[in-house]
């Protein structure tokens, strides 16, 4: 038996019987396709209007950054170098923008060491180059400047100093590494 719960929603405070949808338990149901009061279209809004779902990103694969997607043909370089300490050492992490992260041991002080070890583990070289680091200051800042040498082979690889030397150090291997 159909029950119009119209005259029920009057009770509740503040509706008054206005704005209420009437509902109609065992009425009939719309026709597929037909929209019901209150239900938004497929239509996607655009601008100040746009709903939470827009703004939330889905699972697809193009949620990446393309920066950050491997196969976006570009190449990757250094996103992250931590200096943590554990109960059993003190460790340089580097981390790449592909997701690949090593850490090394930093044996006394010498942490520039361990960040140079960490870039070479990170870029799996086998036959390590030598690696000298030379530091410029330049009218727009602090740079760190990697040359690296095999044989008769020689790269270099620049990066300014924005917050602190060790990540200017691994981003400047990393790329000279990468030209050698």
């Amino acid at each position: 038996m159909p029950q119009d719960l119209h005259d029920e929603l009057a009770v509740f405070p503040g509706t008054g019987g206005r704005n209420a949808t009437r509902v109609v338990h065992d009425g009939p149901q719309p026709a597929s396709g037909t929209r019901q009061e209150g239900e938004q279209s497929g239509k996607r809004r655009s601008g100040l209007g746009r709903g939470l779902s827009d703004l939330i990103p889905t699972e697809e694969s193009d949620s990446v950054p393309t920066h950050l997607q491997p196969e976006s043909g570009q190449r990757p370089t250094v996103s992250v170098v931590a200096i943590t300490e554990t109960s059993d050492a003190v460790l340089v992490e580097v981390e790449d923008s592909t997701g690949k992260r090593v850490s090394v041991p930093i044996v006394g002080e010498a942490v520039e060491s361990a960040v140079i070890e960490a870039t070479l583990a990170l870029l799996t070289i086998d036959d390590p180059p030598s690696v000298r680091i030379d530091d410029l200051a330049t009218e727009d800042g602090d740079l760190v400047v990697a040359v690296v040498k095999r044989g008769p082979d020689r790269a270099a690889g620049a990066v300014f100093v924005e917050c602190e030397r060790p990540f200017a150090i691994a981003r400047a291997v990393f790329l000279a590494i990468q030209d050698l």
